[in-house]
């Protein structure tokens, strides 16, 4: 378990995931190809004001990903994070010649927004997803 009560929120992460200084769970290296670990990291935003809603910040991110090298999307779909109203993309891009896959799900609260990705190499991207599920139902705000 992570719990964090400086940003407001809790988690589980996979035991055999080491937790990095900035708050990302690094997978064991193992997976097709061995060509790099899945990372899952969890990010707070504070927002220009307290009201700031999710769709403003879900076109905010789209954004940002959009600028990505190579940038694909492959699934846009509202969900919940925390117990509150959330969005999640899957989307493809290129980071220095390297093919990536990420996840990302966000929402917003009281003037703060929590962002956890996913990301690895598309050929590892399905490996680990249940990693993740597990992170993202464990996730709470507090």
């Amino acid at each position: 378990p992570y719990d964090n009560p400086n940003l407001g929120f809790s988690l589980e992460y996979p035991s055999d995931w080491q937790k990095e200084e900035s708050l990302s769970f690094t997978s064991p290296q193992g997976g097709v190809g061995d060509r790099a670990p899945e990372v899952i990291n969890v990010v707070t935003e504070v927002l220009p004001s307290s009201n700031f809603s999710l769709d403003s910040y879900t076109d905010a991110a789209m954004g940002q990903v959009e600028s990505f090298e190579n940038f694909q999307l492959l699934n846009s779909s509202s969900t919940t994070v925390g117990g509150l109203p959330a969005h999640m993309i899957v989307y493809t891009f290129t980071d220095e010649l390297t093919p990536l896959q990420n996840l990302q799900a966000w929402t917003v609260k009281d003037g703060i927004a929590y962002v956890i990705t996913y990301g690895g190499v598309p050929e590892e991207f399905e490996s680990s997803l249940p990693a993740l599920q597990s992170v993202l139902d464990s996730f709470s705000l507090q």
